[in-house]
This record gives C-alpha cells, sequence and structure tokens, in this order.
C-alpha cells in the first residue's frame, strides 16, 4: 500500500466541510475535504472511523484513525513525538489499568506466583473457576502489540482475547495444564479496552475448580 504522506494534522482531525479552514501553530492552512474511497490491497475497504481525507496545497493527507483501522499499524502522538508502529519498549501491563472480574484478582500466594522456578511475585489469578470470568485491560489506544502469558492449574482453560467496544476477538489460547507458559502475541492497534474471558474447559467434578494465572510480565508494545 503506498500513502503519499501522513501528517501530524490527521491526528486531530475535524472534519468541517470542503474548503474549512484547520488551525495550526504558527499559521492557518487552508483544506479541502474529500470524498475519495478507499481500496487496500485491491479490495475496496470502509473504515469505521468517519473522517475524510483532505487536500492541502496539492497534497493527499489520510486520517490516522484511517490508517490504524487499514492497516493495522498504530499511530499516536505526544508532545515531541508522532509513533508509527509499536514502540519496542515492552510496558507491563500492570502499568496500565487493570480490571478483574468475579473470581479473579491479584495474588501474592507462591502456589500461583512460581512457575518452572521463577517467583513473578504478584499475579492477576481466576481461581477456582467453573464456568468464566472476565479480566479487563485498558491500553487506551496506545500501543500496537499485546503479549499475553498465561498458564492454568488442575484443569484445561481457554482464554478468549477481544475488543470491549465491539466485541470483536482478536485471538483465543488454549491453556494445557503441566505444561510450557502459553505465550501469545497479538495486534491492538486502536483499541483501548480489552476483555480477556477465562472460560474453564472440563466439569472439575471434584468441585476444586481451574485456577488461571495471568503473568505480570504480560506487556504491551
Amino acid at each position: 500500500m503506498r500513502i503519499k504522506r501522513v501528517s501530524l494534522l490527521c491526528l486531530a482531525f475535524l472534519v468541517l466541510g470542503s474548503g474549512a479552514a484547520y488551525a495550526a501553530v504558527p499559521n492557518q492552512i487552508k483544506a479541502t475535504v474529500t470524498s475519495l474511497k478507499y481500496i487496500v490491497e485491491g479490495q475496496s475497504f470502509t473504515p469505521i472511523s468517519k473522517s475524510k481525507p483532505v487536500i492541502i496545497n496539492g497534497e493527499y493527507y489520510i486520517p490516522a484513525s484511517v490508517l490504524k483501522e487499514s492497516t493495522k499499524i498504530n499511530i499516536t502522538a505526544d508532545k515531541s513525538n508522532l509513533y508509527i508502529g509499536d514502540k519496542k519498549v515492552e510496558v507491563p501491563i500492570i502499568k496500565e489499568k487493570i480490571e478483574g472480574g468475579y473470581g479473579s484478582g491479584f495474588s501474592k500466594l507462591s502456589k500461583y506466583t512460581v512457575f518452572n522456578g521463577v517467583d513473578y511475585k504478584e499475579v492477576m489469578v481466576s481461581d477456582k473457576l467453573f464456568g468464566s470470568t472476565d479480566v479487563i485491560l485498558y491500553p487506551e489506544g496506545k500501543y500496537q502489540t499485546f503479549t499475553l502469558k498465561a498458564f492454568t492449574l488442575g484443569y484445561k482453560a481457554e482464554v478468549t482475547v477481544s475488543d470491549y467496544k465491539t466485541d470483536t476477538v482478536v485471538k483465543t489460547i488454549k491453556l494445557e495444564p503441566d505444561t510450557e507458559l502459553a505465550t501469545s502475541e497479538m495486534n491492538i492497534t486502536g483499541i483501548s479496552k480489552l476483555r480477556i474471558r477465562i472460560t474453564s474447559l472440563e466439569s472439575n467434578s471434584d468441585s476444586k475448580g481451574a485456577d488461571v494465572v495471568i503473568l505480570p510480565t504480560s506487556s504491551y508494545k
């Protein structure tokens, strides 16, 4: 895919109609809103984003929201930098907001924190799980990649990661007891809120339930 130019202007895109003026520092920019149709890898593409491309001095400027949605490449900005792609620096999930559902929460018990001889000190646990529960993460659209690291004790389990807003499944992971740590990387470009649905896959007839552990080394990039 070839994009002529990406502008920081796209990150704060405001559609005011054809010939609209966009405030800039220190000058004012005249931009013409277009109604171009998007063709991505030869296929017609209709973005969820309602922002429109504009023409400024003969150059096309594409909304960052549309680029993120169509290419799954994250685009974010702060006061000094425009970031395209993942940030290469891993950010542990505990650095962002996390909410545990029924039966889920942080634990420092060694029976959960120690795995394959490594003590992770504190982990997110869904313990004695018979049905399903959710853990909610808040990447806030800042990251391109999410890496989940998890394991289960006692029973088989399934972890489904989805976009909380659209309910679109990003990835499903099967967990087997007494196996190696499950590590799974997935693209979360543009997602502000993730639902991690944890489900026990066995009947748990001994009434103990599955214990599913998400490690704090799970991370964003």
